[in-house]
């Protein structure tokens, strides 16, 4: 399912993991999916995506070769909003 709603999940999920609010464990990860999908309510139309489908994707997605030998260098999401003083003319 390639859902808007699934896409969010994914992001935030991979993002928790990274930034160590979530441990990268498969049932932990997939209670964490579940709950997401709580918060953002039940879909528009067809049925919901599966936690347990988005915690298996985002665990394989950080074991790719690519991706897990540059890990420790990785920085998840940083808020830049508000980070710099805004120069006014």
């Amino acid at each position: 399912m390639g859902s808007a709603i699934r896409g969010a999940v994914l992001h935030k999920l991979i993002e928790e993991i990274l930034t160590g609010e979530i441990e990268e464990v498969a049932f932990v990860v997939e209670a964490r999916a579940a709950a997401l999908l709580a918060q953002l309510g039940p879909p528009e139309a067809g049925a919901s995506p599966d936690p347990a489908e988005m915690a298996a994707t985002a665990l394989r997605t950080l074991s790719l070769p690519g991706i897990a030998e540059h890990r420790v260098t990785m920085v998840p999401e940083m808020a830049i909003y508000g980070a710099a003083t805004l120069v006014r003319s």
